[in-house]
């Protein structure tokens, strides 16, 4: 399996806006249509934003394999896991009661999981496929 990557700094603010352009150009060299480019850029920027805004800072990786793009972000210092957790949970239900970001993430990715790292750093991963996956084969963590 060919994977492509590239790795994104966040460190200030505008570095959503570079997750968003590298999430999008990744998915355009990966042959998605251009609804599935901009839904994978969304993503990123959220993602991004809220590793600046609640981890700190960090990093994205942007991964593009042969039937899906997938987006990780990892923060800089600890956060409550729980409560993150409780979050993606409750987003899952209903996504529009979510908080924007995050709702957001979980409407528009088709698989979101999360991760602890020692020491406490967390780990979000999502994955937006290429073209929709068969019914009853989507997961989401």
């Amino acid at each position: 399996m060919n994977v492509v990557e590239e790795a994104v700094r966040l460190i200030c603010g505008t570095d959503s806006q570079v997750a968003a352009a590298v999430a999008k150009r990744f998915a355009h060299r990966a042959g998605a249509r251009p609804i599935i480019a901009l839904e994978t850029a969304t993503v990123a920027a959220e993602l991004a934003s809220n590793v600046l805004r609640h981890g700190g800072g960090g990093a994205l990786v942007c991964r593009s394999f042969s039937t899906f793009l997938e987006i990780v972000a990892t923060n800089a210092r600890d956060c409550d896991e729980a409560a993150l957790r409780a979050c993606i949970e409750a987003a899952k239900r209903d996504p529009f009661a979510a908080p924007r970001g995050l709702g957001t993430i979980v409407r528009m990715a088709d698989e979101i999981e999360l991760e602890v790292l020692p020491p406490q750093r967390i780990v979000i991963r999502t994955r937006k496929h290429l073209s929709p996956p068969a019914k009853g084969r989507l997961r989401t963590g």
